[in-house]
């Protein structure tokens, strides 16, 4: 059965509408049973929070419910370096992520 996870802009899409948000609510819905919830996206949504209200209200409507269904993953350092290998140039300047100031 293929399982399914969410990127980011999924999330913020639908907080931002609420066309939006009702497709995904469909989408969810539909694909609960095959649904996960990444620990990179959610450190995503969780780093763009700037009220303590919305990140309270995150962990309680998307968190928890992941979290309670053990739909939670973890991308293995194998599958980090895979995707470093795949797309070198994942970045907007074009430059390889290798050689981009950590500073």
């Amino acid at each position: 059965m293929r399982k399914f996870v969410l990127d980011a802009n999924c999330f913020i899409a639908a907080s931002r509408s609420d066309e939006n948000a009702a497709l995904l609510e469909i989408f969810v819905q539909r694909a609960a049973p095959r649904l996960y919830l990444s620990t990179v996206v959610a450190a995503e949504l969780r780093a763009g929070m700037t009220r303590i209200r919305d990140l309270r209200k995150f962990e309680e409507a998307v968190l928890k419910p992941y979290y309670k269904r053990g739909r939670v993953i973890n991308p293995s350092a194998a599958a980090w370096e895979a995707n470093r290998l795949k797309y070198p140039y994942a970045n907007p300047a074009g430059r390889p992520v290798a050689s981009i100031p950590c500073a």
